[in-house]
């Protein structure tokens, strides 16, 4: 029986050399958070440890972007995670990436940015997640002090990958049946192309904020 880390199929999931959403991975992550008991604590500490990392510039904006889409992919589908990242050592966490980026100067290259406070506004809505009922009053409060443009580039922004509903995920046979917990892994290293076109031209370009596009040995 083949194993495989949770951190290896996070990190293949996210990695910013994907051109799109690895919904195969992502599918995987939801399948171990459901199936097995300490699964969503799992990919919440992973998830946690990908915060971390970026509020230290030692993840990049590419694959910071990815992680939150993993969140905002499983959280829709999974109370378990739910009320995991309503604990409030982890929106401590979020919260730093959430305001690493002061609003007012806010972009459409601040991809993570946009995405973080979106996800508050989705998450505010999950009653297993009332936390950020109180954080959305803070990102409110502070987008009502920015000019029409941020709220503007906030508001237009949006996901690029269709929604796949949960009753219709099947394991493959190629998957992995089994899953291992275990933190460690390899660093791993690699080049920086994107999602979106407007990301890598930022990219080559050096423009987009938030630190080099690397992994960390998570």
């Amino acid at each position: 029986m083949s194993r495989v880390k949770l951190s290896d199929v996070i990190n293949q999931a996210v990695a910013p050399e994907n051109t799109g959403f690895n919904q195969n991975k992502f599918k995987i992550v939801l399948k171990a958070v459901g199936k097995y008991t300490l699964g969503a604590e799992a990919l919440k500490n992973q998830l946690a440890l990908k915060f971390n990392a970026y509020a230290h510039l030692k993840l990049g904006e590419v694959e910071m972007y990815n992680t939150l889409c993993l969140m905002q992919y499983v959280v829709k589908r999974s109370v378990k995670l739910q009320k995991q990242l309503h604990l409030n050592e982890f929106v401590e966490v979020y919260k730093k990436v959430l305001f690493l980026v002061p609003f007012k100067k806010i972009t459409d290259k601040n991809i993570v940015a946009i995405k973080a406070i979106q996800l508050v506004k989705e998450w505010s809505e999950f009653s297993e997640m009332f936390p950020y009922n109180d954080l959305l009053e803070v990102v409110e409060k502070k987008l009502s002090g920015c000019d029409s443009r941020v709220n503007h580039t906030i508001d237009i922004s949006h996901n690029s990958f269709e929604d796949v509903p949960v009753e219709t995920e099947r394991m493959s046979l190629d998957q992995p049946r089994s899953v291992d917990f275990s933190t460690t892994q390899p660093v791993m290293k690699s080049e920086s192309p994107t999602l979106f076109s407007y990301v890598k031209q930022a990219l080559q370009e050096g423009q987009l904020d938030g630190g080099p596009v690397v992994l960390s040995a998570i």
